[in-house]
């Protein structure tokens, strides 16, 4: 394994950076910090370094995608998670973070194209169509409910009762 592959890198956003969502703006700073094919932006609030939310994709995605003007095959990212406090929603943080990992991508000569997950939320299918951006034909996302019950049917091995 390459010492770049073992070592996560994090970097922070040189200087503060102003939100504006239909709440209100607020000023973060963004941290960076990727391990292998994984890449997380994390905002902070810049005064008080609270947590305001993340943003975590896959740097290259397997087989990438066909672009649909081309028809080449082209390297994108994947978005697989965002998250914004319940108390930072409205402020433009999601897609902050959005755009700093696509400028991230940028400087460290990763896919500059992340796309969407097809797995979203109705209110993850909103942003993603504010913000833009490929989003593919959505896909039913498992509640941790049905996930639940997909696992509780599994045995252990040598039928030593459920997992």
């Amino acid at each position: 394994m390459a010492d770049d592959d073992a070592t996560p890198v994090v970097a922070l956003s040189a200087k503060p950076s102003s939100t504006s969502g239909r709440k209100r703006s607020t000023v973060v700073l963004y941290a960076v910090v990727h391990r292998l094919d994984i890449a997380t932006v994390i905002a902070l609030h810049a005064f008080t370094l609270c947590t305001a939310g993340h943003l975590t994709w896959t740097i290259n995605k397997p087989d990438g995608r066909r672009d649909a003007d081309s028809g080449e095959q082209i390297a994108v990212g994947e978005i697989r998670t965002v998250w914004t406090a319940e108390d930072w929603r409205g402020r433009g943080i999601a897609e902050g973070m959005y755009r700093q990992a696509m400028e991230v991508a940028a400087r460290a000569g990763w896919p500059m194209i992340i796309d969407h997950n097809p797995q979203r939320t109705p209110d993850g299918d909103a942003w993603a169509a504010k913000v833009g951006g490929y989003r593919p034909q959505l896909e039913p996302v498992r509640s941790t409910a049905q996930t639940e019950v997909a696992f509780s049917i599994l045995e252990a091995p040598g039928g030593e009762g459920h997992i």
